[in-house]
């Protein structure tokens, strides 16, 4: 990998990894748009992100069309608040994610700032966060982004306190629905879901058993 120090004739690029908690299944590969035969950059086969965190991951990409693939060998994406970013230093983002199954693919062109309409939901755990469970769905009722699979009172968030922070992007123009449920009925901690830094959806924990806002990416 070249050091950005070194890009004075290209774009100085960073691809940036926030991991879930399974990083060995996290890998990745960046060709030319005009050859998929060979990568030209590449990275976690093997399980070799086992045990770190977050990574950045610098390097120089001249002027061009390209593709990067990101996979997951547990078929779950990088989920539970894990995320990836790609973005050069004159401030375009090309590519972002987390919640895909075994394969997300982004093409980009460097010095074009991708329009990834990007997603932030912080949601803040009672003492029972085993209650909780949301889910996006799409205009049809299918779920496009889920934290995990429901099961009563043993969901995703299990075990864990204070704020989980979701942060995605690349869902295509369409309308949405916003929903978040407690098991128990009696909601948690404060909700909030933005698109693109606006805020679609707030709560302040009262939400009961259910509660729901559908909004619309033009």
């Amino acid at each position: 990998v070249q050091a950005i120090e070194n890009c004075s004739n290209g774009f100085q690029t960073v691809l940036e990894i926030n991991f879930d908690d399974a990083p060995e299944e996290t890998y990745w590969e960046l060709y030319s748009a005009s050859d998929g035969s060979t990568p030209l950059y590449s990275g976690g086969q093997n399980g070799a992100y086992s045990g770190m965190s977050t990574l950045y991951i610098p390097f120089c990409l001249e002027d061009g069309d390209y593709v990067l693939s990101f996979f997951d060998s547990g078929f779950n994406g990088i989920e539970m608040g894990g995320s990836y970013q790609l973005y050069d230093t004159l401030g375009n983002e090309y590519a972002c994610g987390g919640f895909f199954e075994n394969s997300n693919i982004t093409y980009f062109t460097t010095g074009q700032d991708s329009d990834l309409n990007e997603l932030n939901l912080d949601i803040t755990l009672d003492s029972w966060p085993e209650e909780v469970y949301w889910w996006i769905l799409d205009q049809e009722g299918s779920p496009v982004i889920t934290p995990g699979d429901y099961s009563p009172y043993a969901n995703p968030y299990t075990g864990m306190s204070g704020t989980v922070s979701v942060y995605t992007c690349g869902l295509q123009s369409g309308t949405y629905t916003f929903e978040i449920y407690d098991d128990y009925g009696d909601g948690a901690g404060p909700v909030n879901l933005a698109i693109n830094g606006v805020s679609v959806f707030y709560s302040d924990g009262n939400y009961a058993g259910y509660a729901s806002a559908t909004f619309t990416i033009p």
